[in-house]
């Protein structure tokens, strides 16, 4: 059965407080693993996270943030779609390559020429991947793009070249590290104490692209491949949370995989501290 596990350690079925600041920017980290501690690949994934006034208040949605939704106010640039294929191509002007693990939204371009939600994989000159390929053939169309307030990682895997304590080196071929996998969870079957199935940890420091620091260090010998990622970034800004409830509110987080089924993932509700004060 998988569980969410924050940064601060596994909590599964514990109960866990939330304080996101009514009125200033809110960061969730979380790492979504199976029961023996192995990140999950949620690759074709969504999320959706909903604050509302209480449990059973349905009809008082104060927010509803979806994967990849654009934290305002993004690049916007008009870009052509074809249909089934991940690339879409600029009108004019370039794309950074720093634009690679934004959101993006292209309306009309999803299914039924609905607005399709997705991030963009990698991103060079007038043309840019999707991790999601259009399902219309649109010339023009309005895209915007940029920092997103719910991103879903996919799990990387690569053979274990060594590991020695907490140094871990893969092979200088297949999937590398880089900066960004700083804090993520990572798994090494067999590496673990006695009875467990492996070592579940994080990673500490990137020394290079092959070669990392493990925030625990290895008890046992690597029987398998390493697995790492599987996380869950939330960020939402000020002018959302502003939004939401003034006293306790109830708020929950569901995934759905990429079959269709909803996984929830974590609810709970706002509490006031002592001392608190709400905006108007």
């Amino acid at each position: 059965m998988p569980i969410l596990a924050f940064d601060f350690g596994q909590v599964g079925t514990a109960n866990a407080a939330y304080a996101p600041d009514q009125g200033a920017d809110w960061n969730f980290v979380a790492a979504y693993l199976d029961a023996n501690g192995k990140p999950i690949d949620m690759t074709g994934y969504r999320a959706l996270l909903q604050i509302r006034a209480a449990h059973s208040a349905a009809a008082t949605l104060y927010d509803s943030i979806a994967t990849y939704d654009v934290i305002p106010p993004g690049t916007s640039a008009a870009v052509d779609t074809v249909s089934g294929s991940t690339t879409i191509t600029l009108a004019s002007g370039s794309f950074s390559s720093a634009s690679a693990g934004n959101g993006i939204q292209i309306p009309g371009a999803g299914v039924n020429s609905a607005t399709l939600n997705t991030s963009i994989v990698s991103a060079s000159g007038t043309t840019a991947v999707l991790a999601v390929a259009p399902s219309a053939s649109l010339t023009g169309a309005t895209a915007t793009w940029g920092p997103a307030t719910i991103t879903l990682d996919s799990a990387s895997t690569n053979t274990v070249s060594s590991l020695s304590g907490s140094a871990l080196v893969i092979p200088g071929t297949g999937t590398q590290f880089s900066s960004a996998d700083v804090g993520k969870a990572i798994f090494i079957p067999g590496a673990g104490a006695a009875g467990t199935v492996g070592l579940s940890t994080t990673i500490a420091d990137v020394l290079s692209a092959t070669e990392v620091t493990l925030a625990a260090a290895a008890s046992g010998s690597a029987t398998g491949s390493a697995t790492w990622g599987g996380r869950v970034t939330i960020k939402v800004p000020a002018a959302r949370t502003t939004r939401w409830s003034r006293g306790s509110g109830f708020y929950g987080l569901i995934l759905t995989d990429a079959s269709g089924n909803n996984i929830p993932m974590m609810s709970g509700a706002f509490y006031v501290l002592p001392g608190a004060t709400y905006l108007p």
